[in-house]
């Protein structure tokens, strides 16, 4: 009995010194890629909390893809209302998680159990790969063609530098 208590008093001695702040947030989405419960909510790259459910709703136009997340910090978040989630992958491969950016947001602050306006980012797909390697290849090819063509290109007077000294010979 003793021991519970002591236990208990020490938990409540650590919680008071590192006040947890926990906010909770919804979001619509037309396609999670892939999003699970757990997966982490990121805030200026920053983790911040956690995915708590992610719902399919097929009836609903609107919001066929739920998703609630639970952000939990020892410091006050004060997300702006304007503020946009997104769902991000971590690499070409990595998990995809929650990424929620203020940077151009000026609104009040996010209350509990707030609604967080989403923004879908473009599939990847096998043809967005191919158009990529297209213009990265076309990019590479005028670059090595602008200097073939200037080492390749006849000296002007502008080019050619100072004039060499001529030599007479009798």
């Amino acid at each position: 009995m003793l021991t519970t208590v002591a236990l208990v008093g020490l938990s409540a001695i650590l919680l008071l010194r590192h006040p947890t702040y926990s906010l909770r947030l919804t979001a619509c989405f037309q396609n999670v890629n892939g999003l699970h419960r757990g997966e982490l909510v990121r805030i200026a790259g920053v983790d911040v909390g956690t995915v708590r459910s992610v719902r399919a709703q097929p009836t609903d136009s609107t919001c066929p893809a739920d998703v609630e997340m639970e952000l939990r910090t020892d410091y006050p978040l004060n997300i702006p209302s304007d503020s946009v989630a997104m769902i991000n992958t971590a690499g070409l491969l990595g998990s995809p998680y929650v990424a929620i950016d203020a940077t151009h947001a000026s609104g009040p602050v996010m209350v509990k159990s707030g609604q967080i306006r989403s923004q879908e980012n473009p599939p990847f797909t096998a043809d967005s790969l191919e158009r990529f390697v297209k213009g990265l290849v076309e990019t590479i090819t005028a670059q090595r063609d602008e200097k073939k063509n200037a080492i390749a290109a006849p000296r002007t007077p502008e080019r050619a530098g100072p004039p060499s000294p001529k030599l007479h010979s009798k």
